[in-house]
Formats: C-alpha cells, structure tokens, sequence
C-alpha cells in the first residue's frame, strides 16, 4: 500500500513540472518595429515687378504723369527687395529699339519716391524695402507719378525718356539680406524668423502586435521642416509614449527612402541635399542622441554617434511614460537657385523590445509597418529658376531685375556625442503559432510521462496484489 502511494505521488509530482514547463515556454522574447516617412521641401524665392501706367502717352515740359510701380512676393518664402530707378534720354531706333543718349542730363526728370517705405542707400545706389514681404504681399508703391521739368533746350525735342526700374529679392531667412551688404537693423526691421515649431509630433507605442501609431500630420513628423532656405535653421519636437500595460525599450534609427517626387533631373539635387546641405541632431534631454547627415548617413558604417544605420536607444519606458525628443536642423549656406522647390524623404524606424510574457495567438508576427506617406506637392510649379517677373518696355520703361538667394552661415566644430549607442534589436520572435507548437508539445510531452509513470505504478500494484 505504502509502494502505490509513492508512486502514485511520485506521478503528480511530474506531471506538474512538466506542465510548470510547458507554461513557461509562453514567455519569449520579440521586437517589433515601425517605419514612417518623412518629408523636408525647399522653398523657392521669386518677386515680380508690378505697374499701373499708360504706354505711349506724349508729354509737355512741365507736365506730370502717373505711374505706379510696386513689388510683389510671387514665391514661397519671406523675403528682402530693393529696386533701383534708372533714367535716360535717347531716341528710337529701327524695331522700336531705344538709343541713349548719354550726354542728354536726365536731371529734369523728377520722381518722388516713397521714402515712407524705401530706404535709398547712396553707396550701391538701391532703394530697400523697409519690411520683409511674405509670400502673395505686395509692397507699397515706390514712386506713384513723374514730372518733366520746364526747363530744357531744344536738343531735348523729338526725343524719348525712358525710366527703367529693375527689382531684386533675397530670402529673409538666415541672413539673406547680408549678401547686399544690407541688414534689417539698418533698415529699422525686426524680423523674427520660424524658429522652433510649437507643434509636438507623437510617436505612440500600442503592443507588441499593433507596433507603433504616428497619428499627426500623416505619420510625417518633420511639420516644421517645410519651405526651408539656405542657411536657414528650424526645430520640431516628437513626443515618443508607451501606451502599453508593460515596459518596454524604444529604438530609433534611418534608413534611405524612395525618392518618389524627384525626376532624372533633380534625383542628384535631392541626394546632395539630404546628405551634404543638411544637417539634423536629435537630442533626448540633456543627451545628444545622433548630429548627421538629415537622412542618417545609413551608408556610413559607423557607431560614433554620426550614423543612424544602427539603432539607438531611447530608453525603458514605463506604462504611460513619455519621452521628448528635440530635432534641430540647419541648412548649408551655399545653396543656390537649383535647389528651389526640391522635396526630399527620409524614412525613421521605431522599434520596441520585451521580453514579457506574451500569450500566444495564431496571427501572424508582431512586427507591423507604417503605410509610406502622402506628400502633398508645393503650391506652385517646381523649377529652379527664381527670376523675377517680365520686363515692360514701351513708353517710360519698367523691367524686373534677377532674384537671388543664399546666405552665408558662419559653421563651427560640433562636439562628439554624449550618449552610446546599443547593439540591434534581437531577431523578431517565432509567430504565435510556432509558440503553441512549443506549448503543446511540452504539453504532450508531460502526458506521456505521466502515462508511463502511471503504467509502471500500475503494473506495480498488480504485483502487489498477486502476492497479497
């Protein structure tokens, strides 16, 4: 009686590891990750030359007639403008060219300019804009009527003045003024530039089987790093939360995405862009997480805090915790006219590792991915040329000048990161399924056991018996 007790306890007491086993094997290791894209555009700068005038009109010495000259901003960022007035006495040629006559003086032609709003600089001889004009602004007249004066011999009959007034533009932005010698302070301006944008981009962290969520502005999460210029700088903040019931370890780092609004002609301006004009660091806190190349050097084999190749990490959050995160980016000075109205994208990974107990199902992996996002293209057609609008020329003559851009930005030594960087992310796990394999093979396992044990205490009772 005392053998089949023991056995028979013997026989319960393996069939709880086994099943204590079996229950265990639930409990795996997983990473999950998400991908979104992002997007920076380029803005262009362009003025047009705009008038209210009479061609052809026949004036008298002493006569005064009307004409309104002003700017407006036909781009797609702030911009500075000044005009120049140039007068001359000539006569027409064959095809109705104008002849000058350089030694006709032009004294007698008198033009009241709006000193109010223009700013004349004697040294380069420019009036300046006293404002920055934002995109679709016009700004106020410059002159709004001319005189001829009484006095003059006849050398002045039969011929044809001409008033020529050509308009230039700089972005407002990162010092564009700077390149005419000029500055807002000079003019009485101030000019406050974009800055760091209000708008926090979430990143959200749902479970290991939804992966993460980017519910603002399209999963883009550069909404400040629109319409950039040369020299320009901008900031974004991204908020990254766990909305999970456990703790997990958040990864970020890039990878090189399809350049899906560049042509054959702007795919090189784009990869010159991304890798050698702009430059983005990301800091977490006080901590310097990565200071690159905006799209992540992801050919860079590199683990030095300048390459996004490898994932970086951005701690363990609690349940509920969030994290901000800080994006600074500047743009290189040397940028031209070719760059305007380029778009480039970048596509940001999330990842999330955990090693909680995560109850099996029979879908397929965790790891789930962000649909690319919808870039909306810019508001007017793209191109590289910023010139400024046509030229008017009969009668007193009106023509717009070139637009520039560009400002040059003074670069410094930037300091090594402060924070190291940690291996990848382990391989995503086996599928639910292949979990419930483990789970009911131990299970079957255990059972057979027990079904031997149980045999053998059997076989033993019956011995038992017989020789009762």
């Amino acid at each position: 009686m005392k053998k089949r007790s023991v056995f028979f306890v013997l026989s319960i007491l393996l069939a709880a590891i086994f099943m204590s086993s079996a229950a265990m094997t639930t409990y795996a290791a997983w990473s999950v990750q998400s991908e979104t894209v992002n997007a920076l555009s380029m803005g262009s700068v362009q003025v047009r030359l705009e008038e209210e005038y009479e061609q052809g009109q026949e004036l008298m010495p002493g006569s005064t007639a009307d004409k309104k000259v002003w700017a407006k901003n036909t781009g797609q960022l702030d911009i500075a403008v000044r005009a120049k007035i140039e007068k001359a006495w000539g006569a027409q040629g064959a095809g109705g060219t104008f002849i000058e006559d350089r030694a006709l003086s032009t004294d007698n032609i008198v033009i009241p300019v709006n000193q109010a709003h223009w700013y004349f600089n004697s040294e380069d001889n420019y009036y300046y804009y006293i404002g920055v004009l934002a995109p679709g602004e016009t700004t106020p007249p410059l002159f709004e009527h001319f005189t001829l004066r009484a006095e003059g011999g006849n050398e002045y009959r039969n011929k044809r003045a001409n008033i020529t007034v050509t308009v230039e533009c700089v972005q407002a932005e990162g010092g564009g003024i700077s390149l005419w010698g000029m500055s807002f302070e000079t003019l009485g301006v101030a000019y406050k530039e974009a800055g760091v944008s209000d708008a926090l981009m979430r990143v959200n962290f749902l479970s290991p089987t939804a992966g993460f969520t980017f519910p603002d502005n399209a999963g883009d999460l550069f909404a400040a790093f629109k319409l950039l210029a040369p020299g320009g700088s901008r900031g974004q903040g991204v908020e990254v939360k766990n909305l999970w019931n456990r703790p997990v370890e958040i990864f970020l780092w890039a990878d090189v995405a399809a350049q899906v609004h560049a042509t054959g002609e702007t795919l090189a301006l784009v990869n010159q862009l991304l890798r050698e004009y702009t430059a983005v660091t990301i800091t977490q806190g006080a901590a310097e997480i990565y200071r690159g190349a905006v799209w992540g050097n992801p050919a860079l084999d590199s683990r030095a805090g300048d390459s996004m190749r490898y994932p970086y990490s951005l701690g363990i959050f609690q349940p509920g915790e969030s994290k901000a995160l800080r994006l600074a980016l500047t743009l290189d000075a040397r940028m031209d006219n070719q760059f305007a109205d380029l778009i480039g994208l970048v596509q940001w990974i999330f990842s999330a590792n955990g090693d909680e107990g995560v109850q099996p199902t029979t879908t397929a992996g965790p790891t789930t991915t962000a649909g690319l996002m919808t870039m909306v293209e810019p508001t007017t057609t793209a191109g590289p040329t910023t010139t400024a609008g046509p030229t008017t020329t009969a009668g007193p003559t009106t023509t717009a000048g070139p637009t520039t851009t560009g400002a040059p930005v003074t670069t410094t030594a930037t300091p090594a990161p402060t924070t190291s960087l940690k291996p990848p992310p382990v391989p995503p796990p086996k599928t639910g399924k292949e979990q419930q394999v483990t789970f009911w093979g131990s299970v079957a396992t255990g059972s057979g056991a027990l079904l031997l044990v149980t045999m053998i205490a059997a076989r033993h009772q019956k011995r038992d018996e017989k020789y009762l």
